[in-house]
C-alpha cells in the first residue's frame, strides 16, 4: 500500500497522449501502449510530484462524486501501483532539511 505523502512523477521516455474520453501511454523502449480511461487520465495528469497521493484521492473523488471515497482510495492506490510496476510513474524524491544527511 502506498503512503498517502507520497507524490509521484512521469516517466520522462513515456509519451502521454490525451484524447476525448482517456488517453494513451507509450513506452518507445518496451514499444507497450497502455489505454486509460478518463479516471486514469485524470490520476497520470495528477503525477506531477507536486500532488500527493491523499490529495490526488480528494481531486478524483470531487470529480467523480457517484463513486464511494473507500472505491476510488482502493482503485487509485492499484492503479499507481500498477503504472510504478510497468515504469510509467516514479515515485518523487522529497527534499531533505539541509542540516539532515543523506
Amino acid at each position: 500500500m502506498l503512503k498517502k505523502e507520497s507524490r509521484f512523477i512521469r516517466n520522462d521516455r513515456i509519451v502521454f497522449r490525451p484524447e476525448d474520453e482517456g488517453g494513451y501511454l507509450y513506452d518507445p523502449h518496451t514499444e507497450r501502449l497502455q489505454y486509460l480511461n478518463p479516471v486514469g487520465t485524470s490520476v497520470y495528469e495528477l503525477c506531477d510530484g507536486r500532488h500527493p497521493l491523499e490529495a490526488m484521492i480528494g481531486r478524483i473523488s470531487g470529480e467523480f462524486r457517484d463513486v464511494p471515497s473507500d472505491r476510488v482510495r482502493e482503485d487509485v492506490d492499484r492503479f499507481l501501483d500498477a503504472l510504478l510496476r510497468m515504469d510509467y510513474i516514479r515515485v518523487a524524491r522529497t527534499e531533505r532539511p539541509e542540516h539532515e544527511s543523506p
